[in-house]
């Protein structure tokens, strides 16, 4: 991985994961692989917005704060391209409003960029 150029690590990369728009991989496990192999490894799967553009997140209540700045990394690191979004808050899991409400105003301020959106909250976590 040392000599080869940027965009065929990134290829090859793109190749181990699920085809976009594919969110079937929990946040950040298979990119942060990529990150463990070596700097240079770990610098072209920070830098290329196509390796972030799909994501699914299982939240944990218990570890949402530390899971919305997750996600903020995530969205700015997929810049300017289309998204593909999974979220869901399993049934057993308590609600906290407001860490939700910061959760859903994330997924909203990117809106636009939106190709899939999958969200399985509770109601109460969509009112503003």
């Amino acid at each position: 991985i040392l000599h080869l150029p940027f965009e065929i690590t990134m290829i090859i990369f793109e190749h181990c994961l699920p085809q976009y728009p594919c969110t079937s991989r929990p946040l950040a496990v298979d990119l942060a692989l990529f990150g463990w192999i070596c700097g240079q490894s770990r610098a072209v799967a920070f830098a290329a917005p196509r390796l972030w553009r799909a994501f699914t997140m299982n939240l944990n209540t218990m570890m949402i704060s530390h899971q919305a700045k997750a996600l903020q990394e995530w969205l700015r690191r997929s810049g300017p391209l289309p998204i593909s979004i999974d979220i869901v808050l399993p049934a057993d899991q308590p609600c906290c409003l407001q860490e939700m409400n910061n959760i859903v105003s994330l997924i909203l301020a990117h809106s636009c960029r939106w190709e899939y959106i999958g969200l399985m909250l509770p109601f109460e976590s969509l009112r503003f």
